[in-house]
C-alpha cells in the first residue's frame, strides 16, 4: 500500500463496520470462512446483530466490540482481543455462540449475558502457540 492509502485492518488504518460488511459482501455473502485473523478494528465497532458464522478472528484487535444478538456459530477468536467487547441480547435477540472457539482470547470485562454457549470453547486447543 501507498502512504496515501495505509494498508486497512492495522493499527493505523482500523477496519471499520463499512469494511467488515464490504468484505462480507465479497466473501459471496456470507461471513463463514472470511478470513480477517490479526486485523485491527476501530474501537466500538458495531458489528451487532449480524451472522458472522465462521468469521476467522484470531489474534484480531475487537476492543469494545458490540457483538450483541449477532450469530457467531464457528466463529474463531484464538487469541482475539476482545476487551470490553459486547456478546448480549438486542431485543430479546441473545447471541449465538455455538461452537465458537476463544481459546487464549483476551476477554477482559467482555460481557456474555444470556449467551447462547453450547459448544464454544474457552481454553487454547492442544499445540497452540498463540500471537506470533
Amino acid at each position: 500500500m501507498t502512504e496515501d492509502h495505509p494498508e486497512k485492518g492495522t493499527r493505523d488504518n482500523p477496519l471499520t463496520q463499512r469494511d467488515v460488511l464490504e468484505a462480507i459482501e465479497n466473501n459471496g455473502g456470507k461471513a463463514e470462512g472470511l478470513d480477517l485473523s490479526g486485523k485491527w478494528f476501530e474501537d466500538h465497532i458495531d458489528l451487532s446483530d449480524r451472522d458472522l458464522s465462521g468469521i476467522n478472528l484470531n489474534n484480531a484487535h475487537l476492543f469494545r466490540a458490540n457483538f450483541n444478538g449477532s450469530t457467531l456459530d464457528g466463529a474463531e477468536f484464538h487469541g482475539a482481543r476482545l476487551g470490553h467487547a459486547a456478546f448480549n441480547p438486542l431485543n430479546d435477540k441473545p447471541v449465538s455462540l455455538s461452537g465458537a472457539r476463544f481459546g487464549g482470547a483476551h476477554l477482559g470485562n467482555a460481557e456474555f449475558q444470556h449467551a447462547r454457549r453450547v459448544g464454544a470453547r474457552f481454553r487454547r486447543p492442544p499445540g497452540y502457540l498463540g500471537e506470533t
